[in-house]
C-alpha cells in the first residue's frame, strides 16, 4: 500500500540519516535547534553528549555555526563557565527554527501528522528527528492535541495541507520562544475580531491556555 512504501522510505531516510550524523552539516542544524530552544546557555560537554560526538568536535562545530549565524544577523554567545546560546532578533531565530525543522521532515513524518490530525481518534504524539530531546518535541504534541479537536469542528475538505503543517510548526515555535520569555516586537495582546475567528488564532487560544500565556500579536 501507499502507507507501507511510506514508512519502508522513511526507515531507509532514518538508516541514511544516522550514517550520516557523523557529517557537519546534519551537526550544525542540531546543534542550532538545541541552542535556540532554550534560554538557558549549554555548555560544550552536555552538547557534546547529547549529539554523541568529542568535546573536540563540538568546539569545531560551534566555530562553524558561529559563521553561519553571522551571516544571517545572528549571535553565537559565549558565555564564561555557562556555555553557549544563541542570540539575535526573534523573526530570524524563528525562522532559523522552522527551516531546520521543515528540512529534516520526510514522508513519512508528514503522513504520521496529517494522520493524526485528521483521522486518529487517540490522544498520541508524534517524535520529530530535528525535535527529539527538546521542549520543542513535547509542545508539538501539544500542538497537534489541540488542533485535532479544533479540526473535529469545521469543514476540513478544502483545508490547505500544507499550510495546515506550517501552522501547526509555527505555532509550536512561538510557544517555545514565548514560554522562554522571548517576543516579537511589542506586548501587545490580540484584539481583532477578524483574527479571532481563523483557525490560526483559535489554535494558539487553545495552546496558550494550556501553558497560561498570553496571546500577544507575536
Amino acid at each position: 500500500s501507499d502507507s507501507e512504501r511510506i514508512k519502508l522510505k522513511s526507515e531507509l531516510m532514518e538508516v541514511e540519516r544516522l550514517e550520516l550524523f557523523a557529517d557537519q552539516t546534519l551537526r550544525l542544524d542540531r546543534l542550532s535547534i538545541q541552542l535556540m530552544l532554550t534560554n538557558q546557555a549549554i555548555t560544550s560537554f552536555e552538547l557534546a553528549d547529547r549529539l554523541m560526538v568529542s568535546k573536540d568536535t563540538i568546539l569545531h562545530d560551534l566555530d562553524a555555526l558561529e559563521q553561519q549565524l553571522i551571516a544571517q544577523g545572528m549571535t553565537l554567545e559565549r558565555l564564561p563557565r555557562k556555555g553557549f546560546l544563541i542570540t539575535g532578533p526573534e523573526r530570524q531565530i524563528r525562522l532559523l527554527i522552522e527551516q531546520v525543522v521543515q528540512k529534516d521532515l520526510t514522508d513519512y513524518d508528514i503522513y504520521k501528522i496529517m494522520d493524526l490530525l485528521l483521522q486518529s481518534e487517540k490522544r498520541e504524539g508524534y517524535e520529530l528527528y530535528a525535535a527529539k530531546g527538546t521542549a520543542f518535541q513535547v509542545v508539538l504534541n501539544e500542538v497537534l492535541a489541540d488542533m485535532r479537536q479544533l479540526l473535529k469542528q469545521i469543514d476540513t475538505s478544502d483545508l490547505n495541507y500544507a499550510e495546515l503543517l506550517n501552522m501547526v510548526i509555527r505555532v509550536a515555535i512561538a510557544t517555545v520562544r514565548l514560554k522562554n520569555e522571548y517576543t516579537i516586537g511589542r506586548y501587545q495582546l490580540l484584539n481583532d475580531p477578524k483574527e479571532q475567528q481563523e483557525l490560526s488564532y483559535l489554535l494558539m487560544q487553545e495552546v496558550f491556555d494550556h501553558y497560561q500565556l498570553p496571546l500577544f500579536e507575536d
